[in-house]
C-alpha cells in the first residue's frame, strides 16, 4: 500500500492532455480560509521531526469542507493511507482520480490507481455494533516498521458501522456505560469480521447502517500560518537539489580515488629512485616508470574531476534549498511504503 509516498499538494502538475482521460472537472476557486487549512497541511507533513499525519489529515479534511476542490484530495488521499483510514484514502483517491482528468502527469496517476489496488487487496471489513449505548471504540496496530497505527470510532447506541482497515492483528479497545472491553483479532484481507459491543453480544448484528468510515477527530486543527497567494506555475527544486547531493558524493568519491592513486605513485616512485642511483635505471625498471606515469596522470584526473563535479554538485545543493526555503515549489517525489514504494505531489497554492 501507498504512501511511506513525504508530502503533499494534489495540485495540478502540469497539464499534459491525454486523449484517454476524462476533462477534468471544474474546480471552484480555493478559499481563503481553505488555503490556511490546506498550508497547515502541508506543514505537517514537512514537519522536521518527521511528518505528523494526523494533524495534517485534520487540516486537509477542515481544507476540503471549506472548498471541495479535487486538488486538495491527493493529500487527504495520502493522509487517510498512512493512519490506515482505508475507507477515506479510497474514497478521496478515487475522487482525484476521477475530477483531475488530464490535469496530472501519466506517472502520478499510475502510481495512485496502483496504490489504490494495494489498498483494497490488503483491506479487511469491520463491522462493529453499538447495543444499547453509545461505544467509543480505539483501533491499534503495530505496522511493519514497528509504528503503531491508532484510530478511534464512535458508534451511536443501536447503530452498526463499516470500516475498511488494513488487515493483520488489531488490539481494540471499547468503553461504553462505564465498562472497558479489550477485544485482540487477527483481521483477514478481503474477509469481513462482525462484533457487536454492549448487551448480548452473541445476538446477531442488526443490519449495516452505512458502508462509509466513522473515524472521528475530536480535536480541533490547531491555528494555522497566513495562506501565501497562490501560484500557476511553481518552480521545481527538488530535483536540483537531489542531483546536487549526488554529485557531492560523486565528487568526494572521485577526491579520495585521487588521494589513494597518488600516494600509489609516491610509493613506486620513492621505490624507483632506490633502485636508479644517479636517475640511471636498469632497462627492466621501465614498466614502473610507466606504472608511476599512469598513476599521476590518474590522480590529476581524479583531482580535477573531483572539484569540478563536487562544485557544480554544491551550487546546484544550494540553490535548490534555498528555492525550498522560499516555498515556491512543486515537485512529485518518490516514498516508499511496506508494500512497495510511490509519488507523492508536494507544493503550494
Amino acid at each position: 500500500m501507498n504512501r511511506t509516498r513525504t508530502l503533499l499538494l494534489s495540485l495540478a502538475l502540469a497539464a499534459v492532455a491525454a486523449p484517454s482521460f476524462a476533462q477534468p472537472k471544474a474546480s471552484p476557486p480555493i478559499s481563503e480560509e481553505a488555503k490556511r487549512y490546506f498550508k497547515a497541511g502541508v506543514d505537517f507533513l514537512h514537519d522536521p521531526d518527521g511528518a505528523r499525519y494526523e494533524e495534517a489529515y485534520r487540516s486537509f479534511k477542515q481544507a476540503y469542507a471549506a472548498t471541495p476542490s479535487w486538488k486538495i484530495l491527493g493529500n487527504l488521499g495520502l493522509s487517510a493511507m498512512k493512519l490506515e483510514r482505508l475507507g477515506d484514502a479510497i474514497e478521496a483517491y478515487e475522487k482525484y482520480l476521477a475530477e483531475s482528468g488530464s490535469e496530472i502527469d501519466a506517472a502520478e496517476r499510475s502510481q495512485i490507481e496502483r496504490d489504490l489496488r494495494m489498498i483494497k487487496a490488503s483491506a479487511s471489513t469491520l463491522v462493529l455494533t453499538a447495543r444499547g449505548a453509545e461505544v467509543t471504540v480505539t483501533d491499534q496496530r503495530q505496522r511493519s516498521d514497528g509504528k503503531m497505527a491508532v484510530n478511534g470510532y464512535t458508534i451511536a447506541a443501536g447503530k452498526t458501522v463499516t470500516i475498511l482497515v488494513q488487515a493483520g492483528r488489531h488490539s481494540i479497545d471499547a468503553r461504553y456505560g462505564g465498562r472497558e472491553e479489550r477485544w485482540d483479532v487477527e483481521l483477514i484481507a478481503g474477509k469481513s469480521t462482525p462484533r457487536t459491543f454492549g448487551g448480548d453480544t452473541a445476538a446477531a448484528p442488526p443490519p449495516v447502517a452505512s458502508a462509509s468510515t466513522a473515524a472521528t477527530a475530536a480535536a480541533a486543527p490547531p491555528a494555522a500560518p497566513p495562506a501565501e497567494p497562490p501560484t500557476d506555475k511553481p518552480a521545481p527544486k527538488s530535483t536540483l537539489k537531489t542531483v546536487g547531493m549526488v554529485s557531492m558524493g560523486v565528487g568526494g568519491a572521485m577526491l579520495v580515488g585521487g588521494v589513494i592513486t597518488g600516494l600509489m605513485g609516491k610509493s613506486k616512485l620513492s621505490r624507483l629512485e632506490s633502485d636508479c642511483p644517479n636517475k640511471r635505471c636498469a632497462p627492466d625498471k621501465q614498466g614502473d616508470a610507466d606504472s608511476i606515469a599512469t598513476l599521476q596522470t590518474t590522480t590529476n584526473v581524479l583531482w580535477i574531476g573531483g572539484a569540478l563535479v563536487a562544485g557544480a554538485g554544491a551550487a546546484m545543493f544550494f540553490v535548490g534549498r534555498k528555492q525550498e526555503q522560499q516555498g515556491r515549489f512543486l515537485r512529485v517525489a518518490p516514498i516508499a511504503t511496506r508494500s512497495g514504494g510511490g509519488l507523492v505531489a508536494v507544493g503550494a497554492f
